[in-house]
Parts: structure tokens; C-alpha cells; sequence
């Protein structure tokens, strides 16, 4: 559903966010908000950076990442430039430290 409709997975993830508080649906939504991809293109970035910070706060690096820069950039929210880059230098790190400590598994080409 989600490449075929998106305006019908944000309904689906919308319900699951809401039923579970999944972190992955808040994530997905966030991406369908900032691309635009709900409607045609027109980027909703309030509801984004709402979305992909619940997901960060569940501990999600691209989420992490997306708030920092949203942050960095002012949108959706209010400009704070040391805020942002403080989470994406954290984010950075915390991937940095998983990865050594052998949490992530390589990536090969299949």
C-alpha cells in the first residue's frame, strides 16, 4: 500500500501510530509529510517534524537525524541551529558507538 497510495498509507499508518505508538509508522509518516507525498508534493513540515520527532524520541537514527536538520533549517518548526546540530552530532555518535560494538550488521551488495 505504501508505494501504491500514499494517502492511504498515512490513513493506515495514522491508525497504527495512534493504536501502538510505533516508532517506524511515526518515521514513515514523517517522511510522507516532508516529501510531500500525501498530496502531490506539498510538504506539510509542522506535521513532519512532529511525526519524526516521536520517532526520535523512540530512539530512531533517520528520525534523529530528519529533526536535527528540520531544526537546523527552521522548518516546521522554530530555527534553533545549536539544538539541531547538537542531535545530529548525538545521532551521529550513538550510531558511531553501535556500529563498533558490533550492533549493526555489515552492508553487502547482493
Amino acid at each position: 500500500v505504501y508505494r501504491q497510495s500514499f494517502r492511504q498509507a498515512e490513513k493506515y499508518l495514522l491508525d497504527l501510530y495512534r493504536r501502538t505508538g510505533d516508532a517506524g509508522a511515526a518515521a514513515a509518516l514523517g517522511n510522507i509529510y516532508y516529501h510531500g507525498l500525501h498530496k502531490n508534493g506539498e510538504a506539510n513540515y509542522t506535521k513532519a517534524f512532529l511525526y519524526y520527532s516521536y520517532a526520535a524520541l523512540a530512539g530512531l537514527d533517520e528520525a534523529i537525524y530528519m529533526s536535527g536538520e528540520m531544526l537546523v533549517h527552521g522548518k516546521g518548526t522554530v530555527k534553533n541551529i545549536d539544538m539541531g546540530l547538537n542531535l545530529i552530532v548525538d545521532g551521529y555518535r550513538d550510531c558511531l558507538f553501535q556500529f563498533s560494538d558490533g550492533e549493526y550488521e555489515p552492508m553487502v551488495e547482493r
